[in-house]
């Protein structure tokens, strides 16, 4: 995933030496091992993409097709699980590169390159405005009108991806396909633009990490602490699908950011990172985070299937009008449904009269 990758030393995953800019060589501790991670993070990629397709091609098929009951939050959730599914179907380029090399063309590289940039951008910034708009429904009861709430969802997600597409720009137009070590391999023409990855790093860590993580912080923060005050269970179960895809979300990409920022740190040389060892074990960080935050573009759907009774629902409904399930298979569902429900309703009457 070596196109991904912004050391400060040229090459690729493959590569088996580390550059200083005096000309000191610094060779690799253990290039088996080296391999054996590149391999390993390769196999990973390409079960998470397999995984990633399914479930957000079935996420995004029943968004779709239940557009007529569509909340407002299931409207940011479409273009989140779209973003996820372009990530998904890019990950098996890099998976090939990172064991072979790179057979798919200049072309490619460069969409691969910009769908696997847009995901980390859109989807921190897409949690973000889901976040703010739970917290005027909640804590402000800000309603509108449904149609015209939807047309302005759109049109908020449609400058979110022109932001990050003019953000990850300059990727689409340095990254190249280049014959490294008698292998042709996606990556940079790293002496040409490390000025500009510098300056992306620094946009990852302020809008991309810590910015969103700001609103989300405080716009939750005022979203519990209302629905602690009013008690409203309803409203407490529509909120904890979100809460999770958030923290899946801040738990996979964290450990990536905070290697970004140490290797920023190098960069701006507030920190001694003249060592072997320094260059060594960056590398070899920032490769297993970015492969722990690729694994959550497979993760949500797993969230809605075991935590989102709505789609649940909607997946049967679909299922039925596809006729791959009878009409009494889904009345059975909603009646045990509704049985667990008022059981559900009795023990909660019982404990507060206690």
């Amino acid at each position: 995933m070596e196109i991904f990758q912004n050391l400060e030393f040229p090459g690729n995953e493959n590569d088996t030496s580390y550059y200083y800019g005096d000309g000191y060589v610094c060779n690799p501790r253990d290039e088996f091992s080296l391999e054996s991670q590149t391999i390993a993070i390769s196999v990973v990629s390409l079960l998470v993409s397999v995984m990633g397709v399914l479930g957000n091609g079935l996420v995004l098929t029943v968004l779709i097709c239940t557009k007529h009951t569509r909340t407002p939050t299931d409207s940011y959730l479409l273009h989140l699980t779209l973003i996820d599914l372009l990530l998904s179907l890019s990950l098996p380029f890099t998976a090939i590169q990172g064991i072979f090399q790179w057979y798919f063309g200049q072309v490619v590289c460069k969409m691969v390159g910009t769908m696997y940039k847009l995901n980390f951008f859109c989807s921190s910034l897409l949690l973000g405005f889901i976040s703010f708009d739970r917290y005027l429904a909640i804590v402000y009861a800000v309603q509108t009108y449904k149609k015209r709430k939807q047309v302005v969802i759109h049109c908020i997600c449609a400058g979110v991806w022109a932001l990050c597409l003019l953000l990850q720009l300059p990727n689409t137009i340095y990254l190249r396909v280049e014959t490294q070590e008698n292998k042709s391999m996606c990556t940079y023409p790293w002496a040409s633009v490390e000025r500009w990855l510098l300056t992306e790093q620094i946009l990852y860590h302020v809008l991309g990490f810590a910015l969103p993580l700001l609103v989300m912080c405080y716009c939750y923060t005022m979203v519990g602490k209302t629905l602690w005050r009013c008690q409203n269970f309803k409203r407490r179960k529509a909120v904890r699908v979100v809460l999770l895809v958030t923290a899946v979300f801040f738990l996979c990409w964290t450990p990536f950011n905070l290697v970004i920022f140490i290797n920023t740190l190098s960069k701006l040389e507030l920190i001694n990172s003249q060592s072997c060892h320094f260059e060594h074990d960056l590398g070899v960080a920032l490769r297993v985070t970015e492969c722990i935050g690729s694994v959550r573009c497979c993760l949500n759907p797993i969230l809605y299937a075991f935590i989102g009774v709505k789609f649940r629902n909607d997946v049967l409904k679909l299922l039925r009008e596809m006729g791959c399930i009878s009409q009494a298979t889904l009345d059975k569902h909603f009646q045990l449904k509704q049985t667990t429900k008022n059981r559900s309703s009795t023990l909660t009457e019982n404990q507060f009269v206690e």
